[in-house]
């Protein structure tokens, strides 16, 4: 295995001895499982897997994932499909997540990365608005979201109407603490406010369906804070905005190392019930324009460590179309994930300097 990708890299995860403040499992009952590490592990076949514990985002009971023990070998899909093939839609399923990935050639993506307009909040919500700023919940039982361009109260005031929101709105409808969408594309969130902002809201154990987060000049060091987050939110993730960035092939990999492990990954369509056991369907991974410089190298040393079957990275030249949902009782990926133009890269500065020295001999 390379120096990277493959395990703990540096600076991620509880050192040996003691973690760092304020990372690790915050409160008992949030963050992770029982019997789970304090931070992602490696490659390989997540924790338990197979046989004492159900592959990841799987029902108790379900079978092992294909390409573990016990499962039949997979065969060569589509883009994106899960293993075990892309059964057709189910009377009455709905054509996809919203502003996730869409059985349908999807649409322009809410937050486009030249523009970083604010991503409409979800359908029936009301909303009171600032300079720069927007809240919004549904009058039902939606969670709230926030979307900000600019950040003139700084991370703090940011966290302050986080506070706000998720206690009036857990206060009158109760369950956990979540966003429904946190957007802060294009508001100048640098690296030390990011690693404080994903901090905080671990300790305050406020979950996000959508993070948005692209046009800010990010580099792998608020990935990492990212990641941790994300590890220790027990909300699936829907969409992830990581567009116009300054983040490498590394914090790429440790991002889709985390989700790999993640027991709630890949998220899910709710249920007839309301529950979330409806439908499994991609997380949407938007990284373009950022400092990847070998994607498709970066797609076959993922797929090949996680495993066959276990892996699937549908990455489209295109804004989509994006992986169909596939009904709840399909074994599913570890780690399911639609990257949308992907091989949109900005260069280096290897790059740039390489392209000047070919310049400078021509």
């Amino acid at each position: 295995p390379p120096g990277y990708g493959y395990g703990p890299p540096p600076g991620y995860g509880p050192p040996p001895g003691a973690p760092p403040p304020g990372y690790g499992p915050p409160q008992a009952g949030y963050g992770a499982p029982p019997g789970w590490p304090a931070a992602p592990p490696g490659w390989g076949a997540p924790p338990g897997a197979p046989g004492a514990q159900p592959p990841m985002g799987a029902p108790p009971g379900a079978p092992p994932p294909m390409g573990h023990p016990g499962a039949p070998p997979a065969a060569n899909q589509p883009c994106g499909a899960p293993p075990g093939g892309m059964p057709p839609a189910a009377p009455g399923m709905p054509p996809g997540p919203p502003g996730g990935a869409p059985a349908a050639p999807a649409a322009q993506h809410p937050q486009a990365a030249a523009s970083h307009q604010a991503a409409a909040p979800p359908a029936g919500t009301g909303s009171a608005t600032g300079s720069g700023q927007q809240s919004s919940w549904a009058s039902g039982s939606s969670a709230p979201s926030v979307t900000r361009r600019s950040l003139q109260d700084g991370v703090d005031g940011l966290l302050n109407e986080i506070r706000h929101l998720t206690a009036a709105h857990t206060s009158q409808h109760g369950g956990q603490a979540c966003l429904e969408m946190l957007d802060l594309s294009g508001a100048g969130l640098d690296d030390t406010g990011a690693q404080k902002l994903f901090e905080v809201l671990t300790r305050l154990q406020v979950a996000s369906k959508r993070v948005m987060v692209s046009g800010n000049g990010l580099s792998d060091a608020a990935v990492s804070a990212l990641s941790g987050y994300l590890w220790h939110s027990p909300e699936p993730l829907w969409e992830l905005g990581l567009a116009d960035n300054k983040i490498t092939d590394r914090g790429v990999e440790e991002l889709l190392r985390c989700l790999y492990n993640h027991p709630n990954h890949p998220p899910r369509l709710p249920g007839s019930s309301g529950s979330a056991g409806g439908p499994a369907f991609p997380l949407r991974l938007d990284v373009r324009n950022n400092m990847v410089e070998d994607q498709e190298g970066l797609v076959r040393r993922v797929e090949s460590a996680g495993g066959t079957g276990s892996v699937q990275l549908c990455a489209t030249a295109g804004d989509g179309p994006a992986p169909a949902p596939v009904e709840a009782n399909r074994p599913l990926p570890y780690l399911w994930v639609f990257l949308p133009r992907f091989a949109e890269q900005r260069m280096t500065q290897q790059q740039q300097h390489q392209l000047q020295q070919q310049q400078h001999q021509l």
